[in-house]
């Protein structure tokens, strides 16, 4: 594997691990609103991120074409996922939460934080469980939206698509784990 995508899935699954354990890792809306739905969508947006993965490996190792049946395959697993949480969008409330309210510093600090990332990233901070659960369609549209754009001619003649898929990778985590957070607080 190429030293730069080592380096960028390293900074990647050092953030998801980083954050708290007791939230899922992408944007989790409490079973009691969607029931299996949540856990079909979270497992069809892993096998996404494995198959990019794959793709990223598959490129580090100069075969493109490979690189790019791997991309299809992905964007396919994402559409599906995005289907899927536009189904718990339109069948969350939009009762009230509190992005804010946290039980103890660790959580007040990651609801800071996960504010301070929307803000930074020109987003609205939500305010109902319909707000929360529509960051993951805008998310994962945004990733998706990043894979198929990006220019796959491997190593060294094109890294900056590699790098755009990473940094999209990494606001999945850091905005999905986050949101799984604030689900998981407003629950309590």
């Amino acid at each position: 594997m190429h030293v730069t995508t080592r380096r960028w899935i390293v900074v990647a699954c050092g953030l998801a691990l980083s954050l708290p354990a007791h939230s899922g890792p992408y944007f989790n809306p409490p079973s009691r609103l969607v029931g299996e739905l949540a856990q079909a969508s979270v497992r069809q947006l892993s096998e996404a991120r494995i198959t990019v993965i794959r793709m990223l490996t598959e490129l580090d190792f100069g075969r493109v074409d490979r690189a790019n049946e791997l991309r299809r395959v992905a964007l396919g697993q994402l559409n599906e996922a995005i289907g899927q949480f536009k189904q718990i969008q339109q069948k969350v409330s939009d009762k009230p939460i509190d992005v804010f309210k946290a039980n103890n510093d660790r959580e007040k600090q990651i609801t800071i934080g996960f504010v301070e990332g929307l803000k930074r990233r020109q987003r609205e901070v939500p305010k109902t469980e319909r707000d929360l659960a529509a960051l993951a369609v805008d998310i994962t549209t945004e990733y998706a939206k990043t894979i198929a754009e990006a220019k796959l001619e491997g190593f060294p003649k094109q890294w900056e698509g590699v790098r755009q898929i990473i940094l999209a990778e990494i606001n999945l985590l850091s905005i999905g784990n986050l949101t799984s957070v604030v689900w998981t607080i407003n629950e309590q």
